[in-house]
């Protein structure tokens, strides 16, 4: 199931390029992550990882962990790609679903 979710994560990822969130994505919440369409949670995840200085597009697989990652880290079960509600960190940044260490070596 994480693979399918990965998978059409990295499709998303190709139609979500013109999709960037106006609003910070370092202030956005799980919640408000959750409820947003899979196309803007794409879209959101790109401009997370631009925001740290790096190409989303330099490593399409270390941008799709990133979002797998913030999934997990919100409690997404299924993922995006599937409907999933957040059920974890609801009030929590979504920022602090990304390790920066782990980031800034990939």
């Amino acid at each position: 199931m994480r693979t399918k979710s990965v998978h059409l994560f990295l499709a998303g990822l190709s139609l979500g390029v013109g999709l960037a969130a106006c609003s910070s994505s370092s202030q956005m919440t799980c919640q408000e992550y959750s409820n947003l369409p899979a196309s803007k949670q794409t879209a959101t995840v790109i401009k997370m990882v631009r925001d740290h200085g790096l190409d989303p597009y330099s490593s399409v697989w270390g941008t799709a962990r990133i979002g797998a990652d913030l999934e997990l880290y919100c409690g997404m079960v299924g993922g995006s790609a599937f409907g999933a509600e957040a059920t974890k960190n609801l009030t929590s940044p979504i920022e602090n679903a990304i390790d920066r260490n782990k980031v800034a070596a990939d």
